[in-house]
């Protein structure tokens, strides 16, 4: 699967106070200032646009369409600055990864929306900001990489990742979202926590990779899993489509896994570290990292 990580930063004008989840404003802001770039028409909204599928904004907010007619969204948040709401800061960073053969293409709309958007403004202040890009691509690439060769590709081939003994923890940076039996919550089993994991792993992969992503043989009788600090935090969000206000939210905290881990259970932890986890990654939610721990 072919991606492009594009490590962002946001120096502002002036002190500025996030009141929501910065990540949720960030969507937004992209969101606006890319349908400026894009539609040529903005009373027309998507649906009843004839060149919605060529349209990058309607790719972007309402999903790549494949041929199934299963929509995805060919880019995820990531968190990389911590923050605290109403505290004011003077910048902000975050990475924002687009995916498939389209990434090197999708950048430069992305780039000039960005800058537009920091010549209006951020919050209800209407805040300046200068956007920059800190890096392109999750290695340590030179500085003058093209955009082109930032282009990486990940593996789903489970040789790829081998086997490990000992313990993993998955750090949960941003709320992990994702519904198990039928609702949400923390009473999740080993079972539940992979399902979620291998949903976004194999939808991804047949979005926007090279290959059919197949089921994978989960053997995990020899994992156990241990709850560490686990709890439910929720974050207001505005939705201007269905103009009412909303609780995004999910499962902040630890989760320790120890065991002997096959092929495939790395991999998937692998894609969820790198790509994050669960619903509402465009939002930057199930942000996790990896830590592993090998058995003495």
């Amino acid at each position: 699967m072919k991606y492009l990580s594009v490590d962002c930063h946001l120096d502002f004008a002036s002190p500025t106070r996030f009141r929501v989840n910065p990540l949720f404003m960030i969507r937004s802001i992209l969101g606006n200032s890319l349908r400026h770039e894009c539609c040529s028409d903005l009373k027309i909204k998507c649906a009843e646009c004839g060149n919605s599928d060529e349209c990058l904004f309607s790719n972007f907010f309402e999903g790549v369409r494949n041929k199934n007619g299963m929509r995805m969204h060919p880019y995820s948040l990531h968190m990389l600055d911590e923050f605290d709401l109403h505290v004011a800061i003077e910048s902000f960073n975050f990475r924002i990864i687009l995916y498939g053969d389209d990434a090197a293409s999708m950048y430069p709309y992305i780039y000039v929306a960005f800058v537009k958007a920091g010549e209006r403004g951020i919050t209800k202040e209407r805040i300046p900001f200068q956007f920059s890009v800190l890096k392109t691509g999750l290695k340590n690439h030179g500085k003058d990489i093209s955009i082109k060769d930032a282009v990486e590709n990940w593996s789903e081939e489970t040789s790829d990742y081998g086997s490990f003994s000992g313990k993993i923890r998955l750090s949960i940076k941003t709320p992990l979202r994702f519904q198990y039996r039928g609702h949400y919550g923390t009473d999740f089993s080993l079972r539940d926590l992979f399902s979620c994991l291998l949903r976004r792993t194999s939808g991804m992969i047949n979005m926007f990779g090279e290959s059919s992503f197949k089921d994978l043989n989960l053997n995990m009788e020899d994992i156990e899993m241990r709850k560490i600090n686990l709890l439910w935090v929720d974050y207001s969000h505005y939705s201007a489509r269905q103009q009412t206000s909303m609780m995004l939210g999910g499962l902040m905290g630890e989760i320790e896994l120890s065991g002997s881990f096959s092929s495939p259970v790395l991999m998937l932890l692998d894609f969820a570290e790198n790509f994050s986890a669960g619903k509402n990654v465009v939002f930057g939610l199930g942000n996790v990292e990896v830590w592993k721990k090998e058995a003495v």
